[in-house]
């Protein structure tokens, strides 16, 4: 419950930032092709990554999938999306931190014509990861992403991040 709300002051913050009188919903906010958002919160050992990315990104088309073919490319890239998170956010080996997944949606917007990908995985690690570095590899598993825009919060380290290459690594230290 205390990481929730970690995360909800973190997801406040995070609109904080935006020009008054701009109101932009979650959905509409990843979708500038070849960007994604993410966010990675943490509460001790606890933590949840959320990860958003338009459908074009991902999968290689936004529209309403309705031929079979479009149906099985979507089932496969959000398939992959979940079998490599632990490879796009790469904690420290000595974390021994193992991801799963929450939920992994598509949502359509704006007349059926974008879609974006949102995905919900939580963390759970042996050793808290402050003090540690995590390493972004994004572009290696959907190259369409040019720009990962990252937010992290563990415990009292707050950071923020564009992770526009492999092997980009962000330092959790005060």
């Amino acid at each position: 419950m205390k990481l929730a709300y970690v995360i909800l002051i973190f997801s406040s913050l995070a609109f904080a930032e935006q020009k008054p009188g701009h109101h932009e919903h979650r959905e509409h906010a990843a979708h500038k092709h070849g960007a994604a958002e993410m966010s990675i919160a943490f509460e001790g050992i606890k933590g949840e990554i959320d990860f958003a990315a338009p459908g074009d990104s991902i999968y290689g088309f936004e529209y309403v999938a309705k031929k079979e073919s479009d149906k099985k490319k979507q089932t496969e890239a959000l398939g992959f999306l979940q079998k490599n998170i632990s490879e796009m956010v790469r904690f420290e080996a000595s974390l021994k931190c193992v991801i799963t997944k929450d939920k992994i949606e598509i949502n359509q917007s704006k007349g059926e014509k974008h879609s974006a990908v949102d995905a919900e995985f939580s963390v759970i690690c042996e050793k808290s990861p402050v003090g540690s570095a995590i390493t972004f590899n994004v572009q290696t598993t959907f190259p369409k992403l040019k720009s990962v825009n990252v937010k992290v919060i563990a415990d009292d380290v707050q950071k923020s991040f564009d992770a526009s290459q492999n092997g980009a690594k962000l330092e959790l230290k005060k």
